[in-house]
């Protein structure tokens, strides 16, 4: 079953005199189920793929469906309960507020979904557990390793049981062995869960442990890379009308 299916779709950015087409005529469909990276060259159009994906961002033309829901032409209102009820979000830099402990930062999402406090805090209990930091749930996360913050920050992902996981660099500020850990927790959310995750990342270790590498090259899929090229993919210099909007 497509949990993501992409058909055609352009994104081009209006820079006044100039357009950047970040995304150009992108056909991709991702299973129920499975983890896929998605690679490429700084320009190549990865974070505005993975917008689109997540409902941060609608495209230009073409139709986006996420879950059997066309996202393509929604409006505000509706792609914002989307992203709340269908999605989690995993960043490279965790995003966690400052003055909050561990188990409040993962409790937000609920709460902003009007959850009771009480299951608000059995359910992020029960997922930091999962993640390994029982014995972290008071801290701050100026107490935490980077690691730790990670994994609170899946933790915060998860706490509204989303079926498609999206994760931009999640392992980019990680030491290896960190990184090796949480790249196993997102891939036993689709294996062992049945989630469907999608990892933009510039590390080919992290690509290679996907069931699926995806190359994107100047806004297409290169349906033609080998692991062999997509490995040399973050080598490669951005184009230079790309713009930091689409830079990724």
């Amino acid at each position: 079953m497509a949990a993501i299916e992409l058909q055609n779709v352009t994104r081009v950015y209006d820079r006044g005199a100039s357009e950047v087409r970040a995304l150009r005529g992108v056909e991709l469909t991702l299973e129920a189920g499975s983890a896929t990276a998605v690679v490429g060259p700084s320009g190549s159009g990865k974070s505005t793929l993975l917008h689109i994906c997540g409902a941060l961002d609608t495209p230009t033309s073409g139709t986006v469906r996420v879950l059997g829901t066309d996202l393509s032409r929604a409006g505000d209102e509706v792609l914002t309960r989307f992203r709340r009820d269908h999605l989690g979000f995993i960043f490279q830099f965790f995003h966690l507020l400052p003055t909050l402990s561990a188990l409040e930062n993962v409790m937000i999402p609920a709460r902003m979904a009007r959850v009771s406090s009480s299951e608000c805090r059995s359910r992020a209990q029960g997922l930091l557990e999962r993640v390994g930091l029982k014995a972290r749930l008071g801290h701050p996360p100026a107490k935490l390793s980077g690691g730790e913050r990670q994994r609170v920050a899946i933790a915060r992902s998860l706490i509204l049981e989303p079926q498609v996981v999206l994760a931009d660099e999640p392992t980019g500020n990680l030491d290896h062995e960190t990184g090796a850990s949480v790249l196993t927790l997102l891939l036993d959310l689709a294996h062992q869960q049945g989630r469907t995750v999608m990892i933009v990342t510039h590390d080919m270790e992290v690509a290679a442990a996907c069931d699926r590498i995806v190359t994107l090259r100047d806004g297409r899929i290169d349906t033609g890379a080998t692991p062999e090229r997509a490995s040399h993919a973050g080598s490669a210099a951005p184009a230079a009308a790309h713009s930091p909007a689409a830079e990724d």
